[in-house]
C-alpha cells in the first residue's frame, strides 16, 4: 500500500506507519518537491528495519536508515537522511556515526539479537529455520575444504560443479534481510566466493589438499539434506534434489561411514542424467523458449517416425538440462541431456549443430497441447506416435496435422 505524507512528518504519523501491519511503503514529499520512499521490513514481530529509496531499484538506491522498536515505541539508529524529514525524534534515537561507528547494518543486527535476549519473541517458524540455516552454513564451510581436495586431484569439472551448487545454496539460505539490503547480501556472497576460490587456488598451487575427513564429509551431507528437503517440499524443485544427490553420492563413496547423514523428506536421485522433466502426455507438455521459438521439451529422444509432419526435432547437449551449450540434429554420443520439438526450423539447411548458452526451466509448469498451439497460432498436430492417448482425439479431428 502506498501513502504520501508531507515533510516534515510528525513523529506520531511516522510511528503509526512503522507499526502498521500491511503498509510497507510510504512516500514523503520533501520541501523541495522531491519524494523519498520509505520501506519497512520486519526483523522480529516487534522490530522493524527501515529503508529509504525506491523499491523498483533496490540494488542501486535502497539505503538502510534505522529501525523501530514497536514494543518500546522508540526508534533506533535513525540516520540523518531519515531524521531530516521526521520531527520529534529524541537524541538517543538518532545514529551518532562518530560514536557508534560506520556499520549501521551491524548495529541493527546487534540490536535485534539483544532484543531477543530481552524477551522479544521471534516468529515461530524462525526458530526452526535458524537451526536449518546453521546446518547449511556448516556444510557450506566444509564444501570449501572439499573444493580444495578436488582441486589438488585435478578434478576441474567437479570443482566447477561444486562451486555452482555452493553458490546456489549460499544465495538460497542468505538472511532474508539481504533481499532488501542487497549491498550487504552481495558482500556476504563475495566473501564466501573468495573463501571458496582461495581454497581451490591454494590446492592447485601446492598440489596438497587441505585437511578433510569424515566429520567435514558428514557436515556437507547434512547441509545437502536440509537444502534438498527445502527445495523438494517447499518448491517442488527435483532438479535441485538431483544436484545435491549427485554430490552426496561422490562424498559417501569416499566416506562410506557417513552415508546415512544424507536423508530427509525427498527421494534421493543419483541417476547419471536428470530425467524428471519433459513432456509426459498431450495434456502435460514441458515448454521453453529456444532461439526465439517456444519449443516442446522431452527427456529422451523422440523416434523419427513419431515427429509430427512439418515439425523439426533437435537434441540438446551439455553438463545437464539446466546447463545446455549445444543444439544438434543427431543424438550426441556424449553429453546428451534432452530433445526438443519445434514447429519452426532452428538450424539452417546443411547446419548440423550450433552453440547455445542457456538454462532450461526444468521444474516450472506444464501446458496442454491445445493451449500451446493456440498460444503459438498453430493447428494441433498429430502426436499420437509420441502420446498414444492422443490417437482418439486426432481421429476425431480428422487427422489434422501441422504442415
Amino acid at each position: 500500500m502506498w501513502e504520501e505524507m508531507q515533510a516534515p512528518v510528525t513523529r506520531k504519523d511516522f510511528q503509526e506507519w512503522a507499526e502498521a501491519e500491511y503498509r510497507l511503503y510510504e512516500n514523503i514529499r520533501q520541501t523541495d518537491g522531491t519524494v523519498m520512499t520509505c520501506t519497512r521490513h520486519d526483523l522480529l514481530p516487534d522490530v522493524c528495519a527501515l529503508f529509504a529509496g525506491s523499491p523498483e531499484n533496490l540494488r542501486e538506491t535502497m539505503d538502510l536508515c534505522g529501525l523501530y522498536d514497536k514494543k518500546l515505541g522508540e526508534f533506533r539508529y535513525i540516520n540523518q537522511k531519515m531524521a531530516s524529514v521526521v520531527e520529534g525524534l529524541s537524541g538517543r534515537e538518532l545514529w551518532d556515526r562518530s560514536k557508534q561507528g560506520p556499520n549501521l547494518l551491524q548495529l541493527v543486527t546487534s540490536y535485534a539479537k539483544n532484543a531477543v535476549r530481552q524477551g522479544y519473541e521471534v516468529y515461530p517458524y524462525a526458530k526452526g529455520y535458524d537451526e536449518l540455516e546453521r546446518t547449511v552454513r556448516t556444510g557450506l564451510n566444509a564444501m570449501t575444504a572439499y573444493a580444495g581436495v578436488l582441486a589438488a586431484r585435478g578434478e576441474e569439472d567437479a570443482v566447477q560443479d561444486l562451486r555452482d551448487l555452493a553458490l546456489s545454496m549460499q544465495s538460497f539460505w542468505q538472511d532474508p534481510l539481504y533481499d532488501v539490503y542487497e549491498k550487504a547480501g552481495a558482500r556476504m556472497e563475495r566473501q564466501y566466493t573468495e573463501k571458496f576460490d582461495r581454497a581451490v587456488a591454494a590446492a592447485r598451487e601446492s598440489g596438497q589438499p587441505p585437511a578433510f575427513g569424515a566429520e567435514k564429509a558428514r557436515a556437507i551431507l547434512r547441509g545437502l539434506s536440509v537444502h534438498a528437503e527445502e527445495e523438494a517440499v517447499g518448491n517442488g524443485n527435483l532438479y535441485s534434489v538431483w544436484w545435491c544427490s549427485r554430490l552426496a553420492k561422490r562424498i559417501w563413496e569416499e566416506y562410506p561411514s557417513v552415508k546415512t547423514a544424507f536423508h530427509g523428506g525427498f527421494t534421493i536421485d543419483t541417476s547419471e542424467r536428470y530425467t524428471k522433466f519433459g513432456s509426459t502426455d498431450s495434456g502435460h507438455l514441458s515448454t521453453d523458449r529456444l532461439l526465439g521459438q517456444e519449443v516442446l521439451v522431452f527427456n529422451s529422444p523422440v523416434p523419427e517416425e513419431a515427429v509430427p509432419e512439418g515439425w523439426h526435432c533437435y537434441h540438446l547437449a551439455g553438463q545437464d538440462i539446466a546447463r545446455v551449450d549445444q543444439l544438434l540434429r543427431e543424438v550426441p554420443a556424449e553429453g546428451y541431456v534432452g530433445t526438443v520439438l519445434s514447429p519452426c526450423a532452428l538450424l539452417s539447411d546443411g547446419e548440423q549443430s550450433c552453440r547455445i548458452n542457456r538454462s532450461f526451466s526444468v521444474y516450472y509448469g506444464e501446458t496442454p497441447l491445445s493451449e500451446y498451439c493456440e498460444r503459438n497460432h498453430l493447428p494441433e498436430p498429430d502426436m499420437s506416435g509420441i502420446f498414444p492417448e492422443q490417437q482418439a482425439k486426432t481421429m476425431e479431428m480428422g487427422g489434422m496435422s501441422c504442415g
